[in-house]
């Protein structure tokens, strides 16, 4: 996704006063701090878009995030930047490949590969998975996908045809003029690690 053109994009929200984005609210004066922090005082200062990756390394309790768009992101940080350059490094940086993704869903070119595509494509130990029934997609969906999980909104179906619980289609998808969604347009790799396990331990019974 063009740079310059995410840019442009993150200068129309910022021009209208900022925005939010998972965990994540940015100001019109490029400051950026937990959603849950927004009017409290005292809190770490940082002043470079590389402070973002520490920052999005761990939770609150210390414990490593291996989901970047996982909603534990720590609390008590503000980091101040000094141009949209460094904005958009900081938010790649907390939430990989989101502003590409809202870019392009904004522009109609955002694609969508079903699960099956997905585990389709797998190969070596991962090739399993592509035995999860529609069952245990559904499943493991719910338990891997929900809100309490994960922000991205899914967009993807179990195949063409067959939506599921947490599915959003395009077309259909709701969300605040100030706010950047996180979107998922194919399901992530933790997803499929994840549906090796359950057609593993299915078939171990």
């Amino acid at each position: 996704m063009n740079t310059a053109s995410i840019r442009e994009m993150l200068e129309d929200y910022v021009s209208q006063g900022g925005f939010s984005i998972g965990q994540i609210q940015v100001s019109g004066e490029l400051e950026l701090c937990h959603l849950s922090d927004v009017n409290l005082g005292g809190l770490e200062r940082y002043s470079s878009s590389q402070s973002a990756r520490q920052l999005a390394i761990y939770d609150d309790a210390g414990k490593y995030r291996p989901l970047k768009s996982a909603p534990n992101l720590r609390r008590g940080w503000k980091l101040s930047l000094s141009s949209l350059a460094e904005v958009h490094l900081a938010l790649d940086a907390f939430y990989p490949a989101a502003l590409g993704s809202w870019l392009a869903f904004l522009r109609g070119r955002l694609a969508v590969t079903s699960l099956r595509a997905t585990l389709g494509r797998q190969t070596g130990m991962y090739r399993v998975a592509g035995l999860l029934t529609d069952e245990q997609a559904g499943g493991l969906i719910e338990s891997s996908c929900s809100s309490q999980s994960c922000m991205r909104r899914v967009l993807w179906p179990i195949e063409l045809g067959k939506a599921h619980l947490l599915m959003e289609p395009m077309e259909a998808l709701t969300y605040e003029p100030t706010e950047i969604p996180i979107l998922c347009g194919e399901a992530c790799n933790l997803l499929v690690a994840e549906g090796r396990k359950v057609v593993k331990a299915a078939q171990a019974k």
